[in-house]
């Protein structure tokens, strides 16, 4: 009997071994199918950034050797000489110096009410929003404006009044400009912000009329006129 048991208990932990072996060397063939799979997403992820990155860099190059042609000033050497390197930091220097004291600004759910009638009972074409936009006033803004914006980050000079319609115009002006910098991405937006200035200052316009003439701006001001009009046509806000 104790013969038995023990060839028993010997067959039983050979059998156990075997099984544990096969799970083991299923969970390392599990393991690098995995790991394979993982590099292959990981590459192209890879190669869908970096096309999307040549396209950028192309849509940059088309628009700036447009102002170039108009402007006859040779705006594409100049900012392929500094863009590349020095676009990043120099934007995110800026926004620290703009950001530095100001504090939380929050929209009221009437601004949010109002915004979202408007672009219902005027199929507003660009149908910008205010979700996961941050904003913030007291800021630094330069030029003496009232107002500048940053990807999806808005600093005003002042708190705006949620009361006046100039005001919410004001507000509805740096949420065109987030749309415009989620559909063109952070560069194209600064290269041809930066075109259109430098190919208006050389036509003469001065900087104040430059800055009211590059395209940004123009659509931004269009589209905060048509919002005010709308207010003020439907006695808003009240």
């Amino acid at each position: 009997m104790g013969f038995k048991l023990k060839r028993a208990l010997k067959s039983a932990t050979s059998h156990v071994r075997k099984e544990a072996g096969r799970v083991a060397k299923k969970s390392r063939a599990e393991a690098r199918r995995v790991a394979k799979k993982t590099r292959a997403e990981h590459s192209r992820v890879a190669k869908r950034v970096k096309a999307e990155l040549l396209r950028s860099e192309r849509k940059v190059s088309v628009e700036l050797g447009r102002a170039e042609k108009k402007s006859g000033f040779p705006i594409k050497a100049l900012l392929g000489a500094i863009f590349p390197a020095y676009l990043p930091g120099l934007v995110a220097w800026l926004e620290e110096v703009v950001k530095r004291g100001s504090k939380r600004y929050v929209l009221t759910q009437a601004t949010k009410n109002i915004i979202e009638r408007f672009k219902k009972e005027t199929n507003f074409k660009l149908k910008p929003g205010y979700r996961n936009i941050e904003f913030f006033y007291n800021a630094h803004v330069p030029g003496g404006n009232a107002g500048i914006t940053f990807e999806n980050r808005v600093y005003f000079a002042f708190p705006p009044y949620q009361k006046d319609a100039d005001d919410l115009g004001l507000i509805f002006h740096e949420i065109v400009h987030t749309y415009q910098y989620r559909k063109q991405g952070l560069t194209i937006f600064i290269a041809k912000y930066l075109a259109d200035y430098m190919k208006n200052l050389i036509q003469g316009k001065g900087t104040k009329g430059s800055y009211y003439k590059v395209s940004y701006e123009n659509e931004a001001y269009r589209y905060e006129d048509q919002f005010v009009d709308w207010l003020r046509a439907q006695n808003l806000p009240k």
